[in-house]
């Protein structure tokens, strides 16, 4: 019995820090996701996250397109449950760029109560959640290996930018 009021806490401790955080680093999001059903609102808060922890990555400058691969493919292992995330928290932070946010840099470093929260979700929720992550995550990667100061080849490829970084999030709130 002390076992599952110790997960039911923790569970509502990173439920906590997510409301907390949300706003802190997002400017529009943070406006409508709390007026959702509150079943609904912390699949999507822990689904904003997620993509923000993604694109905080993508976002460093400090980064290589080398090193961007390999940390998001370590992120999505830690949402597969195949490697913790307080070690993926603990190695990453520091590398972080001051031209990272102060608050982006803390949800980093909070990596483990996001997850925690994805864990607490059910099966095919988190699958939804992987599978965006994932898409946007080797997605993003792509683009930063084929990045240059001309932009992007064409409206095909600007389509299917636009498609890894916003358009799959669409289809993963439509996921049943």
């Amino acid at each position: 019995m002390a076992q599952v009021l110790s997960t039911a806490a923790a569970i509502a401790e990173a439920e906590a820090y997510q409301g907390k955080v949300l706003g802190a680093v997002s400017r529009t999001f943070a406006f409508t996701i709390p007026q959702l059903p509150a079943d609904l609102r912390k699949v999507v808060t822990n689904a904003y996250l997620l993509c923000r922890i993604a694109d905080t990555l993508e976002d460093e400058p400090a980064l290589s397109a080398v090193q961007k691969a390999l940390l998001q493919e370590r992120f999505l292992a830690v949402l597969r449950g195949d490697e913790r995330a307080q070690d993926f928290a603990t190695q990453v932070t520091p590398l972080l760029s001051p031209a990272t946010s102060p608050d982006e840099r803390e949800l980093m470093a909070n990596t483990p109560l996001v997850v925690r929260c994805t864990h607490s979700l059910d099966a095919p929720q988190q699958q939804a959640l992987v599978k965006c992550v994932s898409i946007m995550c080797r997605g993003m990667s792509h683009f930063q290996d084929s990045a240059c100061l001309e932009g992007l080849a064409d409206l095909g490829e600007l389509d299917r930018y636009c498609y890894h970084v916003a358009g799959v999030v669409g289809e993963m709130l439509t996921e049943e």
